[in-house]
C-alpha cells in the first residue's frame, strides 16, 4: 500500500513540474498581457471557483 501511495505522489509532482508550471508561466504572460475579457476555470479547480467567488462576493459588499 506504501508503495501505491509513493508512485502516485511521484506521479502527481511530476505532472505539477511538468505540465502545471509551464502552463501557469504561460498563462501569466498572457493575464499581464490584459487582452482576455474573461477566464473559464474547468470543473477541476474548486479552489480557483471559490477564490474567486468570495473574491468577487467581498467585492460586490464593499459597494
Amino acid at each position: 500500500m506504501r508503495q501505491m501511495f509513493t508512485m502516485i505522489s511521484h506521479v502527481f509532482a511530476q505532472v505539477i513540474r511538468d505540465e502545471d508550471y509551464a502552463v501557469s508561466a504561460s498563462q501569466q504572460v498572457t493575464a499581464n498581457s490584459q487582452t482576455l475579457k474573461s477566464v473559464v476555470f474547468g470543473r477541476n479547480e474548486p479552489a480557483l471557483h471559490h477564490y474567486h467567488a468570495t473574491y468577487k462576493r467581498v467585492l460586490e459588499s464593499a459597494k
